[in-house]
């Protein structure tokens, strides 16, 4: 498998960290990520992948253990949170540059984001992420995450 690019948007808490955290949790319980059909950890799967696939992970880090270096191709993988620069398994901010460049616009609005055929790999490399706000008068403000993650 390769990596794979994705993007989120949610309502902006006023806080990055806290928002990363609560559509990490959120992924998680919609069962919105890649999971091997069998663990690559030190348990022992039984004789099928069905019954495998039957007990999910519980957790998060228990997603991100039963598939290893493979990772989970989605924002599961960023365990390291919210970075001012480019970080390995972290999200940072999306330099105005970039979005300028990917978007039209230095501060992309809501409709440029969604009208955009973006891939997060133009501007993450493997294993990170970005994130930008989107505040639009008379409108909650956004949060957009995109990364490329997985191997």
């Amino acid at each position: 498998m390769t990596m794979t690019s994705w993007q989120h948007i949610r309502t902006f808490s006023g806080d990055v960290s806290r928002t990363l955290e609560q559509l990490r949790r959120d992924i998680f319980s919609a069962h919105a990520f890649y999971l091997n059909d069998e663990p690559v950890t030190g348990r022992v799967p039984d004789e099928s992948s069905v019954a495998t696939c039957v007990r999910r992970p519980a957790t998060i880090t228990d997603a991100l253990e039963w598939n290893g270096v493979e990772g989970t191709h989605s924002v599961l993988d960023i365990t390291e949170g919210v970075a001012a620069t480019p970080t390995a398994r972290a999200v940072s901010p999306l330099a105005p540059e970039d979005a300028d460049r990917c978007f039209g616009n230095a501060r992309p609005t809501l409709f440029e984001v969604l009208m955009t055929d973006f891939d997060a790999s133009d501007v993450c490399e493997p294993g990170t992420g970005r994130y930008f706000v989107i505040a639009e008068p008379g409108e909650p403000a956004l949060v957009v995450f995109v990364g490329c993650t997985g191997s």
